[in-house]
């Protein structure tokens, strides 16, 4: 089996993350199709077909493929490891995870593990997991 990349009408907008910004780039020319600031020069990003979501300084949402602007709050932690599963994002981070709404960026809840320590974190259900966050 060989890998055969999507047609280039197929994949609307590439998604970059880097210099405090999170760009969404038209893939045929590379123009910036949209920007919003994050203000990290370490920035996470997960993609789906309707949503961005970034990590650095602040935990973003923006509609993708379009660019808009959804939510963007304050994170609770730094350079994460996250993931999405269905209305809920779950973000770990310097032996902390947290859970919260996708709809709305609220905090839903927060372990801080106390006594454990900080170090590392990977977060995973099955068949979504994002290893190692590199802590703060």
């Amino acid at each position: 089996m060989s890998y055969r990349a999507p047609a280039p009408s197929s994949v609307p907008i590439v998604v970059v993350a880097f210099g405090g910004y999170v760009y969404g780039l038209d893939p045929s020319t590379g123009a910036i199709a949209w920007q919003h600031e994050d203000g990290s020069a370490l920035t996470r990003i997960l993609v789906t077909d309707t949503h961005v979501f970034a990590q650095g300084f602040k935990l973003t949402c923006i509609g993708y493929p379009q660019g808009q602007l959804l939510w963007q709050v304050d994170s609770p932690t730094f350079v994460a490891s996250f993931i999405l599963d269905g209305e809920r994002l779950f973000v770990g981070s310097a032996g902390e995870v947290a859970c919260h709404s996708s709809v709305d960026g609220r905090q839903l809840w927060k372990n801080e593990f106390k006594g454990k320590g900080q170090g590392e974190v990977a977060v995973g259900i099955p068949f979504n997991v994002m290893q190692l966050d590199h802590g703060r």
